[in-house]
């Protein structure tokens, strides 16, 4: 296994010279802490799997974070160009989902237009996911170039998010036909970019280096000193948003063989002293391309340890505590201050929720959103999920409230994007966009709420026997002065709608077989902070049905089309979005365990009707694959795959769209096949 690794790691290089790795550099320039990174627990509380679902008899290793899962690398191409000098195919790079449980789900392909002939990865991502940096072969519209010595170097390029794939590949300016750059780790602010390299001025064969982004364009790049680097190989770095750097080295005399993982704080640079991570992580064996959550509990990392499923493996792992030193180091102080938008005056007992973002600018977790389902307007027989926020009451306990002179304080990541939520009777909800700094440092935040100016009502219509919320039923609202308003009850029974006026209303629900429901309530008091609460009770006439079928949500026939469910043109993986309705799905799966649904997706027009059909395939078993993942079994789900032929728009082949229209036909539908039992649902994402 050893030699193995010696020829893998010289075949990253993509010398054509094989050289010799010093598995142990006794004379090693390092000077690292004489304490293990674990002696303090002897590597308890430490829980390391393989990730069998990604994992082949190949070489599988370097994985890092995207788009809710992981970009690896992977020689497990079948016809694939062979290198004779490792006996695998040229590395390419995979996709995968993680699902939930935090563990990854069945890979795919991920980019047509960065995998070549050649050698790709391992990469590393901006933090919104706009760009790439990727190692692969020094190359010139496919073909290798050498060095001097006949040589084919590693080099280091970027590339940006496009409509349809990657595009505007671009060389970085450091790289040279001379010597190798590789395994780029980009900072949290996309201001330093880590990599390794065999480039003049190091104090072995590969060192860690970093590159400073300015506005003007890259800088030179600097060694991280001998405190880091030594006579042997550091490779495969990966920078933290907490500041520490984790590698893999080599070149130390406290090296258990191989390779071994290292961390060490760059906050503290240039007086640091790495520290190796012992059992269960490191072995006598390679171990490298190790990434860390930012809870610094969670990660993967890749071993050719025994046991595994091939020549290297992915492995993933939980720590009871973090590995990225005291979290607590890393957290921003920020003073909330809540004022009153027309007087300046101070705001007390205030809720605030400091809800973070992920890269893609939506709330982690969407724990503030409800999911609802609503009749598809062009096509009513069919019903959509919607995302609307939840209101006060239903939300969690409050992150914190101000106090009598209308301030709170805010703990939050450095260096994160929030969605802060403020709320107060009386005043409109405000989203406040936040980013804390950089540094544990205090900030201070000005939050402004304007006075509500209407009345709330909140209302809900019921069936007088039964107790059972009535959906799609309507409502009318009359006022003393003004023209009556027309409402409907939503597929939840309910309905909500803000009146102005200072006087009395009142609210008639009518539907056919039931005596009409009425109501009233009063503004006079013009208590805007008041919610007013009104229930219409309707009672069956004789002969009525008990359980009226509108009544339902959803029964035997229904179809709900997922509307935030998209997938990116020629992908079958699904896209990040502003609620994950795969879940919601899940929860009526759980629910209801008579339920059974076909799972349709649709493509676009765009491309052969052969191409669009395998790939609608593929998209609706990816689907399914995430639905299995959470423990549905798989024989409720029947994956098909519609292709071009259900068209939602008139973008038809020949007739010029934009992207967005689509898009729209990118879409997955859930048919309700089978049901054997009544249906009475609210769907909400924390249930």
């Amino acid at each position: 296994m050893q030699n193995t690794r010696t020829t893998f790691l010289v075949l990253l290089a993509l010398a054509v010279m094989p050289f010799t790795l010093a598995a142990q550099q006794s004379g090693s320039s390092k000077t690292k802490g004489t304490n293990k990174f674990y002696e303090k627990t002897g590597g308890k509380g430490i829980v390391i799997t393989n990730a069998t679902a990604i994992n082949t008899e190949h070489l599988d290793f370097s994985p890092v974070f995207y788009n809710k899962g992981l970009v690896f690398v992977s020689s497990r191409k079948k016809g694939g160009f062979m290198d004779p000098k490792i006996g695998e195919t040229y590395f390419e790079l995979y996709y995968t989902r993680v699902d939930p449980n935090g563990s990854p789900v069945e890979p795919e392909v991920f980019s047509g237009q960065l995998n070549s002939q050649l050698h790709e990865g391992p990469v590393a991502f901006s933090r919104n996911g706009d760009q790439i940096f990727f190692t692969s072969n020094n190359q010139k519209h496919g073909l290798q170039q050498t060095d001097d010595a006949g040589r084919v170097r590693l080099k280091i390029y970027t590339a940006n998010r496009g409509a349809q794939d990657w595009e505007k590949i671009m060389e970085l300016p450091f790289n040279s036909d001379e010597y190798s750059c590789q395994h780029p780790s980009l900072s949290r602010d996309g201001k330093r970019l880590y990599f390794a390299s065999d480039r003049p001025g190091g104090y072995g064969s590969y060192d860690i280096w970093f590159v400073d982004r300015t506005p003007e364009g890259w800088g030179n790049p600097v060694n991280l000193g001998p405190s880091i680097n030594s006579k042997g190989n550091e490779v495969f770095p990966f920078i933290h948003y907490s500041g520490y750097l984790f590698y893999s080295s080599d070149g130390s005399y406290e090296g258990l063989g191989g390779l071994d993982i290292f961390s060490v704080n760059t906050r503290n640079l240039p007086d640091v002293h790495p520290q190796i991570f012992s059992a269960p992580f490191n072995t006598p064996f390679d171990d490298l391309g190790f990434v860390l959550e930012d809870d610094g509990k969670h990660g993967f990392f890749s071993s050719d340890r025994p046991g595994g499923m091939g020549k290297d493996d992915i492995y993933q792992f939980e720590s009871a505590y973090s590995l990225a030193g005291d979290m607590d180091n890393f957290i921003s102080r920020t003073m909330l201050e809540v004022v009153d938008e027309k007087t300046g005056k101070s705001i007390s007992d205030a809720s605030i929720f400091m809800l973070e973002k992920d890269p893609y600018g939506f709330v982690a977790g969407e724990t503030i959103y409800d999911m609802a389902l609503a009749k598809e307007a062009a096509t009513p027989d069919k019903l959509t999920l919607n995302l609307v926020r939840k209101k006060t009451l239903d939300l969690n306990a409050p992150d914190a409230r101000t106090d009598a002179n209308g301030m709170a304080l805010g703990q939050m990541k450095i260096d994160q994007n929030y969605l802060i939520l403020v709320t107060k009777p009386g005043y409109e909800t405000r989203e406040y966009n936040y980013t804390s700094p950089a540094q544990p440092t205090a900030d201070e935040v000005v939050i402004r709420l304007r006075p509500q100016d209407c009345f709330q009502v909140e209302g809900r219509v019921k069936n007088q026997k039964t107790g059972m919320l009535m959906a799609h039923v309507p409502v009318v609202l009359e006022q003393t002065n003004g023209a009556p308003v027309y409402l409907e009850t939503d597929i939840n029974g309910t309905f909500s709608y803000c009146v102005s006026e200072k006087t009395e209303y009142a609210l008639a629900a009518n539907k056919e077989g039931y005596i009409p429901g009425r109501s009233r309530f009063s503004t006079t008091d013009g208590n805007y902070a008041e919610t007013r609460n009104v229930e219409l009770l309707l009672l069956p006439f004789s002969g009525t049905p008990i359980e009226p079928s509108t009544a339902k949500p959803v029964s035997e026939g229904t179809v709900i089309v997922l509307e935030n469910l998209y997938y990116d043109y020629n992908k079958s993986s699904l896209r990040p979005g502003a609620a994950n309705e795969l879940d919601v799905v899940y929860d009526l799966l759980k629910t209801y365990p008579t339920m059974e649904i076909e799972l349709g997706a649709h493509t676009d027009c765009r491309g052969s009707d052969k191409f669009n059909q395998r790939l609608s395939e593929s998209r609706a078993a990816a689907a399914k694959n995430y639905l299995v993942s959470r423990g549905i079994q798989p024989g409720r789900i029947t994956a098909v795959g519609y292709g071009e032929t259900m068209l939602r728009n008139q973008c038809a082949e020949g007739v010029n769209c934009t992207e967005e229209q689509h898009q729209y036909n990118r879409r997955t539908e859930i048919l309700i096949t089978t049901l054997d039992e009544p249906v009475d649902i609210r769907y909400k994402e924390d249930n």
